[in-house]
């Protein structure tokens, strides 16, 4: 909808949902513009995703405390922690199989008649069993995807994230909580990221954090696009010394243009952000 529209839309709203096809599209950004456009009878403002990186808090805030009646705070945020958690786990897997077993790769040659006679050598994926699964952010979507690639048999489930995570630690996850990012890309043979977009994150894989990552690696993306720095991704996947493959469910922007670099690789699958996109999440 952009800024501009999205201010001339929301004058005397009650309300704003994020994400409705009847309101307020994702990603559009709730700042403080359309806070003042919106007025100060706004009570309510909700997002149909987990994340909530597209809200300005510090607006909200500020606004909360241009209209205080008597020190209640009158205007609440909502979010759907854990309603979308099973079909993102799901998607996560679906990545990680595809990437690792290069379905870009067959799908396309399945197509284009490049599929011929038998070869014990054509189109050879990895399996995930006895690798390494290392997991970038362990909360709930994360761990619900750790827990469903348990059945492919790895080898370790290690995990980084700002503050360890017992119950994960125990059975029947035994994850291992790497002491900082650098020792779980050196050991992890497939990299899952799930963690939050906040400044720190922001482009936390960069050109150093793909030269730090285990030669023939993989690097799964299911939280948000801004995580992953896709110019570097791309000259890492190019050049194949360390990432063998991506997988993508999220982009920065999105969409991402037809003619971006990282749509020319064989080796780069991208996905339209369709994590939550079942009937089941729809519906809660």
């Amino acid at each position: 909808m952009g800024g501009a529209e999205l201010q001339k839309a929301v004058p005397g709203a009650a309300g704003l949902l994020v994400g409705s096809l009847l309101c307020v599209l994702l990603p559009d950004r709730v700042d403080g513009p359309v806070l003042a456009a919106a007025g100060r009878q706004l009570r309510v403002v909700s997002t149909v995703s987990v994340g909530t990186d597209h809200i300005d808090f510090a607006a909200v805030r500020a606004f909360d405390g241009e209209r205080a009646f008597d020190g209640e705070r009158r205007l609440q945020v909502g979010h759907t922690p854990d309603v979308l958690t099973a079909a993102c786990a799901e998607l996560g897997v679906a990545l990680v199989l595809a990437t690792a077993r290069r379905f870009k790769e067959a799908i396309a040659a399945a197509a284009s008649g490049a599929w011929a006679a038998w070869s014990p050598t054509f189109l050879v994926g990895a399996q995930l069993q006895r690798k390494t699964l290392g997991f970038v952010g362990f909360g709930r979507i994360g761990q619900a995807t750790a827990a469903r690639l348990r059945a492919f048999e790895p080898a370790r489930l290690v995990y980084w994230a700002p503050s360890p995570k017992p119950a994960a630690e125990r059975a029947p996850l035994f994850a291992e909580r790497a002491a900082n990012l650098a020792a779980l890309l050196a050991v992890a043979d497939l990299v899952i990221v799930s963690c939050s977009l906040v400044a720190e994150t922001r482009h936390l894989f960069n050109a150093d954090t793909f030269a730090a990552m285990k030669k023939g690696s993989i690097l799964i993306n299911i939280a948000r696009g801004a995580i992953v720095n896709h110019d570097h991704l791309f000259e890492a996947l190019k050049n194949g010394n360390t990432v063998a493959a991506a997988g993508l469910d999220v982009t920065d922007p999105e969409p991402l243009p037809v003619d971006h670099p990282l749509q020319s690789l064989p080796n780069c699958l991208i996905l339209p952000h369709i994590s939550s996109a079942t009937l089941e999440t729809r519906e809660a």
